[in-house]
């Protein structure tokens, strides 16, 4: 908290006691005072962010303090050109996914199977939750604002942690304090159901019930709900015992308690880093004075046209009295008597060619101010790109503009993963059980929290792409094809990474055996039964488990049963496949029947010089 406040309210809300304070004020009071001088100094913000959402989507609009959607119903932009920009930027990270990747610091056997068993849990979380939309609507938050929030908490109801997202005038800062971008103290403004609020904290029904009349008074339209603030403060430094978290609303503290962690359960976006600080500054800063010009211009060029450009019909005086036993002539508005002129229809033009030149030079500054492509706005490639490698040339080029963004995008990623493992920790240790289901191509397996569960110090967390390929057809088509051109993968690879569900069902029978010698290693490495079955093709899947085994064999702690496993399927194995194999017959080959006919005659020869002798 500021000096100013710290004068206002007597000391900083996180040091009232949890009764009173010794000038008789209670938790809830100093904080739902501090909310609201916070509230009052960011109303330029919010009316910024409000202008820039209606920019984005005519419907929004501020209604005290915060950004809803118009009930009187929604205008139309007639060339929303920065609404253009932002979903082209936005379905440039869209077709970049990327996933969190548990690494192992040593290389203990039983810590790297756990940390691959970590990788699919959070996998299957993203999976489970759509993950991915989260990131986007966060994304979309921070270019439309500057900065997006979602907080990771428990879902109770699947057990396993969920993200909600947090929208710009929920949270609040002491930006004084947060000059360099970085804050200690954080705010939670949210609309909560009073009979929800009743059933969890019963001993305040009188105070959530005044909370709500009196929010019914001020005529906000939401008389069913309850102002709910969540207030974290966090330690000076590990184990300083001086972090706090408090639950409240306006006339009840309903938690107040030591908070240890050093970092929030909220994690921040920021599209673009600010000099001075919190908040992030958004895209659409960038391209707003653009559109908002374009739309005066637009608007200016259609009034013109309406009122001024329609035909006129141009006669000589002699002839105009014959003109009024014509019928209306349609489509034209006026007609002109001359003394010399020849009958004729003028059209005006009534807006100047620097007026619509102007237009179209905002709209291409637009493009190149923010970076986006406006070829990749309008879904075109250029017309000298032929080739997929020069067409994934050029987005690698078009997505250098945002290099910056798609680092934060990783940062937070790791971050909101980090939040998940803590959050799944803290289930289990509450006697819950949290489970997901990984999915393969081929497979699902469920994952317990008890199987993943590491030291912090153990692991580290790490970003990789969903995928090298395209996430079009016929860009990942092109882009494998390649590879297999390059003999970097072979054939049956190729056919396991182009998943196209039209010819799935004879795909997985080309990749079957490929398919089975992943699960045969999986499960060696599980220590589960793995029998050796004289249909398998044994010759193709004998080297590639020799070579898991050796892989393995080198690991540190690996289980005794482990490599026992692999080096009994391998004496199967081999067993199997010499008993298929034909004998081998004596060197130089069985003897021909001309060999034996003289064989025979040579040792008729010797039987007979025997009894001569």
């Amino acid at each position: 908290m500021s000096e100013e406040y710290q004068e206002i309210f007597d000391g900083p809300w996180y040091k009232v006691p949890l009764n009173e304070d010794e000038h008789g004020r209670k938790p809830h009071d100093k904080i739902h005072d501090y909310i609201g001088v916070l509230q009052q100094r960011r109303t330029a913000r919010m009316e910024q962010a409000a202008n820039n959402c209606r920019l984005f989507d005519d419907r929004a609009e501020l209604k005290h303090d915060r950004i809803a959607c118009s009930t009187e119903g929604a205008g139309y932009t007639k060339e929303n050109v920065a609404r253009s920009v932002i979903n082209t930027a936005l379905a440039l990270v869209a077709a970049n996914p990327v996933r969190t990747m548990a690494l192992t610091t040593g290389a203990d056997f039983s810590l790297q199977r756990r940390a691959k068993k970590m990788t699919r849990y959070l996998d299957g979380l993203d999976e489970q939750r759509s993950t991915h939309e989260d990131i986007l609507t966060m994304v979309l938050d921070g270019m439309l604002v500057g900065s997006g929030f979602v907080e990771v908490m428990e879902n109770k109801h699947v057990k396993t942690p969920t993200y909600d997202r947090c929208m710009l005038d929920e949270i609040l800062v002491d930006e004084e304090l947060a000059r360099n971008g970085k804050t200690d103290e954080m705010h939670r403004v949210k609309w909560t159901d009073y009979d929800v609020l009743i059933r969890k904290y019963p001993d305040h029904k009188q105070a959530i019930l005044a909370a709500k009349e009196a929010r019914y008074e001020n005529g906000a339209g939401m008389d069913e709900a309850v102002k709910v603030v969540r207030s974290w403060k966090l330690p000076s430094e590990p184990g300083a015992g001086d972090g706090r978290y408090a639950m409240t609303i306006g006339g009840a503290t309903f938690v107040y308690k030591k908070y240890e962690r050093m970092e929030f359960p909220i994690k921040h976006f920021r599209w673009s880093r600010p000099s001075v600080g919190y908040y992030g500054t958004s895209l659409m800063d960038e391209a707003a004075g653009m559109q908002m010009e374009i739309e005066e211009l637009i608007d200016y060029v259609a009034t013109a046209i309406r009122q001024f450009t329609f035909p006129m019909l141009a006669v000589q005086q002699q002839d105009a009295s014959q003109l009024k036993k014509l019928k209306p002539m349609p489509g034209v508005g006026l007609v002109m008597t001359f003394k010399d002129t020849p009958a004729q229809i003028l059209a005006q033009r009534p807006v100047s060619p620097d007026i619509v030149n102007r237009i179209d030079h905002l709209i291409q500054h637009m493009y190149r101010l923010t970076g986006v492509g406006e070829m990749a706005a309008h879904a075109r490639k250029p017309p000298d790109v032929r080739s997929a490698e020069a067409l994934s040339e050029v987005r690698n080029v078009e997505s250098q503009r945002f290099i910056l963004q798609f680092q934060e995008i990783n940062r937070v990623k790791i971050e909101l993963s980090r939040e998940d493992i803590y959050v799944s920790k803290k289930m289990m240790e509450k006697g819950g059980a949290p489970k997901v289901v990984w999915r393969a191509k081929n497979m699902a397996r469920q994952i317990d929290w008890s199987e993943v569960s590491m030291e912090d110090d153990a692991y580290t967390l790490s970003m990789m792409p969903v995928g090298i390929t395209s996430l079009t057809p016929q860009g990942r088509f092109d882009r494998i094809m390649n590879l297999v051109e390059r003999g970097l993968i072979p054939h049956n690879k190729a056919l396991k990474l182009l998943d196209m569900p039209d010819v799935e069902h004879e795909t997985e029978l080309e990749i079957a055996e490929a398919l089975d010698i992943d699960a045969c290693i999986e499960n060696l490495r599980d220590e589960k039964d793995e029998e050796v079955d004289d249909v398998q093709n044994l010759e193709l899947m004998l080297p590639r488990i020799k070579q898991a085994y050796l892989l393995d064999r080198r690991a540190e702690n690996v289980p005794a049963g482990v490599l026992a496993g692999y080096r009994e399927w391998i004496r199967d194995a081999t067993a199997i496949i010499q008993a298929r194999m034909p004998e081998i017959p004596p060197e130089g080959g069985p003897p021909s029947i001309q060999e034996e006919a003289l064989a025979a005659q040579a040792a008729s020869e010797r039987q007979a010089g025997t009894l001569m002798v």
